[in-house]
């Protein structure tokens, strides 16, 4: 296979710098899929909505939004109409929020004054998780899950007596298994990982594994294949339910921003620098199908077909074919 174009369909604004001719851009984050016609996509005031499958998309970032005080970053669609969203601090202490009617408006949703929420992840329209810390990486305190049972109307607070940073949290469909990663720093400043699986929903949490180095991706197949990834071109995975784990050779040596997989035999990397990753083999082996700096980093896709992708990377939204 050649490499794949990725084709234009969302430019994000920027402008140049008038004094250095530096790009200025309004970079995109994070992307979720609820079905396969509608999407989100977040970043820099953009709260993009697609209703056809991606191929066009519209900024729901209203005023609303910006009164709320909060720069979106990550999101998760849950279903046609229902869109959670965390936000960096600006002004006020809304840090959480949340749309039931496609972006006609926005309810805020506040938690405790110092839970900063890092991931956000629902398994339906009813359960669902959200992960954060203190906003103090070196604290090793304020370390919280919150879940809900009923769509995010009520959420029930647990502690999770990890030292570092909680970065991702995934459960598979019946939302009693599920994934944590923790990220931390040494007393010489390098970054390490543990890997935590939980089997009653998250309410306790038990260590799997520690990578001596930075890992915040994590990918579920089904309850015993897992995959992690990060820095340097990290990737490991385990088939045994996270007893054994191997370390894949992606010949990429950036960071690991997503990982997605169609079924489990076809599944995409997405890392800095333009470079996109295909495996047609449950990641056994990788393939470079794209590596155009330009495009800037790859930070989410979304299988609408077997053949057919969205891709997010900072600079824009783009359509991919294999």
């Amino acid at each position: 296979m050649e490499k794949a174009t990725l084709h234009s369909i969302y430019e994000v604004p920027h402008r140049v710098d008038e004094e250095d001719n530096t790009i200025l851009i309004s970079a995109l984050t994070d992307m979720s899929f609820a079905t396969y016609e509608t999407g989100w996509a977040v970043g820099s005031g953009q709260v993009l909505l697609t209703r056809d499958g991606g191929q066009s998309w519209l900024n729901q970032f209203d005023p609303q939004l910006r009164q709320f005080g909060i720069s979106p970053w990550r999101a998760r669609a849950v279903d046609a109409n229902t869109c959670w969203l965390i936000g960096l601090l600006n002004a006020g202490d809304v840090r959480c929020c949340y749309t039931r009617d496609a972006g006609e408006s926005w309810e805020p949703k506040k938690f405790q004054p110092k839970f900063f929420p890092n991931d956000v992840f629902f398994d339906g329209s009813k359960r669902g998780w959200i992960v954060g810390d203190d906003g103090d990486y070196h604290s090793g305190r304020g370390r919280m899950l919150f879940i809900t049972s009923d769509a995010g109307d009520a959420w029930d607070q647990v502690d999770l007596g990890v030292v570092g940073r909680p970065e991702r949290i995934r459960f598979l469909e019946d939302g009693r298994r599920g994934w944590l990663i923790e990220r931390r720093l040494t007393a010489s400043g390098e970054p390490v990982s543990r890997l935590y699986s939980s089997s009653n929903g998250g309410l306790q949490w038990e260590p799997v594994v520690h990578f001596e180095r930075g890992v915040s991706e994590l990918c579920l197949l089904d309850a015993q294949t897992v995959f992690v990834a990060g820095d340097d071109g990290f990737v490991s995975r385990t088939t045994d339910g996270g007893q054994t784990w191997e370390r894949l050779n992606t010949q990429c040596r950036g960071f690991i921003n997503s990982i997605q997989f169609y079924d489990k035999r076809l599944g995409l990397l997405m890392s800095d620098f333009g470079v996109l990753l295909l495996t047609e083999n449950g990641g056994e082996s990788w393939r470079r199908i794209s590596d155009s700096k330009k495009l800037g980093s790859l930070v989410a896709a979304v299988f609408l077909s077997e053949t057919r992708i969205v891709v997010a990377g900072i600079r824009g939204i783009y359509s991919l074919k294999l």
